[in-house]
C-alpha cells in the first residue's frame, strides 16, 4: 500500500473506500452465518432476524473500530492526533489488539 500511495496511484480515502466496499459484504455474510448457526445450535429465544442484525452491527463496529485505530495511529506517526499515544504501526497494532480483545469479551 505504501508503494502505491508513494507513486500517487490513489489517495487514502480512495483506499479506505475500496477496502470498505470489498470487506463489508464478507463481514456481514459471516456474521449472518454465525447467527444462523448460533440460532440452530443454541436456540436462543431471540428470533433469527434480530440476532443476525445484532451480530452484523457488531461486525461493522469492529471493522470500523479497526480502521479508526489504524487511521489515528498512522496520523500520529505523521504528527497528527495519535502522536500523544506514541504513533506508528507498532503502537497501532498493540492498541488495536487490546481493543479487539475487549470488544470480543463484551
Amino acid at each position: 500500500v505504501s508503494r502505491e500511495r508513494a507513486r500517487g496511484q490513489y489517495r487514502g480515502h480512495e483506499y479506505l473506500l475500496a477496502k470498505i466496499i470489498s470487506e463489508v459484504p464478507l463481514d456481514l455474510a459471516f456474521a449472518a452465518l454465525h447467527a444462523a448457526f448460533l440460532k440452530k445450535l443454541c436456540g436462543p429465544r431471540l428470533g433469527l432476524a434480530p440476532l443476525a442484525r445484532v451480530l452484523c452491527l457488531a461486525a461493522l463496529s469492529s471493522a470500523t473500530l479497526g480502521l479508526a485505530v489504524g487511521a489515528a495511529f498512522s496520523a500520529g506517526a505523521a504528527g497528527g492526533a495519535g502522536a500523544a499515544a506514541g504513533g506508528g504501526q507498532d503502537a497501532a497494532l498493540a492498541f488495536g489488539s487490546l481493543l479487539m480483545i475487549v470488544h470480543m469479551i463484551t
